[in-house]
């Protein structure tokens, strides 16, 4: 494998087994099925969802404890490129190769998701349907690019671009070696993303809409960067077993607020429980979900965890594919069955599928 591979985020098995931590996979595979189960759970999701019900509530508690993994993958992203860069690696080494692999694998992904994968288009738009469908797709792109470029044409893309600003705004300050003012970066683009998100009910809140559009901080900088900046400092503290204590202690006491936070939003301000990802608590998770990632601990030696774990960034790319596949069948199944099964099948497809790509030489380096 391309030795920046292991800057990425998620990265892909290495052609040698001692430059992984075994730890990190097996978390990267926990968190890959969080995102699914936030993903799959969606088909299920009561159009007015309120917090009046037991299942409700099981649901409010399922896809706020979900919300740590997306910020896990912004950090330990800036772990591994910070271990780079402490070993004697230029900046400008460590972050073209990632940037150039991230910009093509969105470029690839956003393609594929172009038509939505809207089997049925043949049989309401006749033999043209796919193509009418990602014509209709591209207009859609032309009339919003900044959307485009920051979100792509999927839920789940968004993530690479705000890996690329991440990866970018952290590079430059460390280039420069100004970390006090990387970090005061850092907290200002979180509280103006929390600001514009979560808290724009408040009245403290900030709205960044022009006539009818609105812009979503969920894009772009605003919170990943936070949680890349923290891995970047953490690749120069070497790892303890005792951080598996202390990440479990910080994952608690984050969830906890995060879901205080999420739960005073709708009680007070009416906002969607369901819709809110990050709030000032999600720091708390992001940054304990690495600490344990990284303690070694033994509670994370499970070695086939670990091999599945090293093909997340194709499971999640491609995980999409299969939720919108499968979602008129799995619509059929009663929630509480489905909520299971649906996200296992998935994750189970997901990684077949992605084994089968790495290994083509064309395919491999869009899910590795």
């Amino acid at each position: 494998m391309n030795e920046s591979a292991q800057t990425i985020v998620l990265p892909m098995a290495s052609r040698s087994s001692s430059q992984r931590v075994d730890g990190v996979d097996v978390f990267r595979l926990i968190a890959i099925f969080a995102v699914i189960c936030l993903h799959t759970m969606l088909v299920y999701l009561p159009k007015n969802l309120d917090l009046h019900t037991v299942w409700n509530w099981v649901i409010f508690f399922v896809l706020q404890s979900a919300r740590f993994a997306v910020p896990f993958f912004f950090s330990i992203s800036g772990y591994f490129w910070g271990q780079k860069i402490r070993k004697g690696v230029s900046v400008a080494a460590a972050t073209i190769p990632m940037a150039k692999r991230l910009g093509v694998i969105f470029v690839f992904w956003c393609l594929i998701y172009l038509n939505k994968m809207k089997i049925n288009t043949v049989f309401e738009y006749g033999l043209l349907g796919p193509l009418k469908f990602i014509y209709w797709s591209l207009l859609e792109v032309a009339s919003h690019p900044c959307d485009f470029l920051l979100n792509g044409d999927a839920i789940h893309l968004w993530f690479l671009p705000a890996l690329l600003c991440s990866l970018g705004i952290t590079a430059f300050f460390v280039a420069w070696k100004q970390y006090r003012l990387l970090i005061a970066v850092a907290v200002a683009l979180y509280l103006i993303g929390l600001l514009a998100r979560a808290y724009a009910v408040t009245p403290m809140g900030l709205h960044l809409t022009h006539g009818s559009y609105t812009f979503n901080t969920r894009n772009g900088p605003f919170f990943g960067t936070l949680f890349f900046v923290s891995g970047y400092f953490l690749s120069g503290v070497t790892p303890r077993r005792e951080w598996f204590r202390w990440g479990m202690g910080l994952l608690f006491v984050g969830l906890t607020l995060h879901m205080t936070e999420v739960f005073l939003l709708w009680r007070i301000y009416h906002s969607a429980f369901d819709q809110q990802d990050y709030v000032v608590g999600t720091v708390a998770m992001g940054i304990g979900a690495t600490l344990v990632a990284l303690s070694k601990h033994r509670f994370l030696n499970n070695r086939f965890m670990a091999q599945c774990g090293r093909y997340t960034l194709g499971i999640y790319c491609v995980h999409l594919v299969f939720v919108i596949l499968l979602d008129p069948l799995a619509g059929q199944l009663y929630p509480a069955i489905g909520e299971i099964v649906f996200p296992v099948v998935v994750l189970a497809l997901s990684l077949v599928s992605v084994q089968l790509l790495s290994r083509f030489r064309f395919t491999r380096r869009f899910v590795q």
